[in-house]
């Protein structure tokens, strides 16, 4: 894919904050709403229409990637239509416990996936922190 279809980075916008800062947006109340957005509405509304599990997450995994592309582009939606589905896997996985264990499934491991990729691999390629 030619570099001018990628769109702009997702997280471009936190290098105006620091650390402290980069870590409540990105590894707190982002994944709390991106959870509540793209894992329970959808999984949920789906899920009483009588879809399957396997519906479920394929459509919380478009909207996870809708909400990345208008926010970072076709590259960055395309990528995060996978990890949509991977935290909808988590999210179906305690659904059986209730809605409460599986939000914090599906948000926990958004958290430590965001908090990975900024403050552990972020770091390590050329011009990160």
């Amino acid at each position: 894919m030619p570099p001018e279809q990628w769109g702009h980075s997702a997280a471009a916008g936190l290098g105006r904050f620091g650390p402290a800062w980069i870590f409540l947006i990105a590894v707190v109340y982002a994944p709390v709403v991106e959870t509540l957005l793209a894992q329970v509405l959808p999984m949920e509304l789906a899920h009483r229409l009588g879809a399957p599990s396997s519906a479920c997450v394929l459509l919380s995994g478009l909207v996870f990637a809708c909400g990345h592309y208008l926010n970072g582009g076709l590259a960055h939606g395309m990528t995060t239509f996978f990890g949509g589905m991977i935290l909808a896997c988590a999210y179906v996985a305690m659904r059986w416990a209730g809605v409460g264990p599986a939000v914090l499934a599906a948000g926990t491991a958004h958290a430590v996936q965001n908090g990975t990729v900024l403050f552990v691999l972020a770091p390590l390629l050329p011009g990160g922190a």
